[in-house]
């Protein structure tokens, strides 16, 4: 058993956490159920060679908290056979579960016609030289960028709301200097003819963020960019024809220096970058809560009650532990055959 899974286990019995996620496993019923019955008799069949198909399952959900767990549940329910190789293959499930919970989606965005950056966000446009700029956001220098092998295009936008139209294409990096704090660092693309923008895993200070949902086809339905004062207000989304992709994710800075780092030989395709604090409401409207790092660690602790659930059955089928070889009592000594001669 892994040092996380432990730990997740412990906090999941401190905070009570129960079965429950009924709600949620019905997300998961869109996996024929048939083929989870496959892959949990695979990976009890072989733990570590199970890893495979695990994560290809859990591909279906990545970046989704509720239906990674709601998949977890269904699968630790479907785990028979040894009880040895249950408890590692529950182990197992834990693992793909947690890396599909931590995995940052890629939703497909667009941008309300009133917004405008919040006084103590920052914002860079990325575009061609020359491109007008959204209202509050800077134009990134050269020397913040990071240019992939074949080099940063300017890209022009072709209609639509020109914060996501306009783009800047082959970035390796990006870094700028900002001040301690922590912040939600969100990145906006253009769909384009290109299979993932933004890669499919990025580096923010140098911590590696693997993406879900990469490819246009299956970005998230939907999120809006849209002040905070309007959130405030109760004003309702209004929705531009053209869309993008956007992902968030959380990031601390120590020593007053942030940077990006997208993978790919091609780079990405950036058309912009936002910067607000953690603390903050965000201007980035989602399905679910954005860089929620809270709730995917609750998410891990269900899942982790369940796996300990699994270990308290596969213990009780084992039935009671047989003593160690130390433990077993010593035989009888009769002390007339150790009696000194003298």
């Amino acid at each position: 058993m892994t040092r996380r899974l432990a730990f997740a286990i412990v906090t999941a019995l401190v905070l009570g956490v129960g079965p429950g996620h009924r709600a949620a496993a019905q997300t998961a019923s869109t996996i024929v159920d048939d083929r989870l019955a496959a892959v949990a008799a695979r990976v009890v069949a072989a733990p570590a060679l199970g890893m495979g198909p695990l994560r290809a399952v859990f591909a279906a959900v990545a970046g989704d908290v509720d239906a990674a767990t709601a998949l977890a549940l269904a699968l630790l329910n479907r785990l028979h056979g040894p009880p040895t190789a249950v408890a590692e293959a529950a182990d197992a499930v834990y693992q793909a579960a947690a890396e599909a919970m931590a995995a940052v989606p890629v939703y497909r965005v667009a941008v309300d016609p009133l917004f405008v950056l919040p006084e103590g966000d920052r914002g860079w446009d990325f575009g061609p030289p020359g491109a007008p700029l959204a209202r509050g956001f800077a134009a990134p220098r050269a020397d913040q960028l990071v240019a992939a092998g074949s080099g940063i295009e300017g890209l022009g936008g072709d209609g639509g709301d020109p914060l996501i139209a306009d783009a800047l294409g082959g970035v390796a990096g990006f870094r700028a200097a900002v001040a301690d704090g922590s912040y939600r660092f969100i990145v906006l693309t253009r769909e384009d003819a290109v299979a993932e923008p933004l890669g499919h895993r990025i580096a923010v200070n140098g911590a590696p963020v693997a993406l879900a949902r990469t490819t246009p086809g299956s970005w998230i339905e939907r999120a809006y960019l849209m002040g905070t004062a309007l959130q405030e207000a109760g004003a309702a989304p209004r929705r531009l024809g053209a869309t993008g992709g956007a992902l968030a994710t959380a990031v601390d800075v120590v020593g007053g220096r942030l940077s990006i780092a997208f993978t790919g030989s091609e780079g990405a395709l950036v058309s912009a970058v936002i910067l607000e604090p953690v603390s903050a409401p965000s201007v980035l409207v989602a399905p679910e809560p954005v860089a929620d790092e809270g709730r995917v660690l609750a998410a891990e602790s269900t899942v982790a009650a369940a796996v300990g659930r699994v270990f308290e059955a596969v213990a009780t089928a084992a039935g009671p532990e047989r003593p160690a070889p130390d433990d077993l009592p010593e035989p009888p000594i009769d002390p007339a055959i150790y009696r000194s001669p003298s």
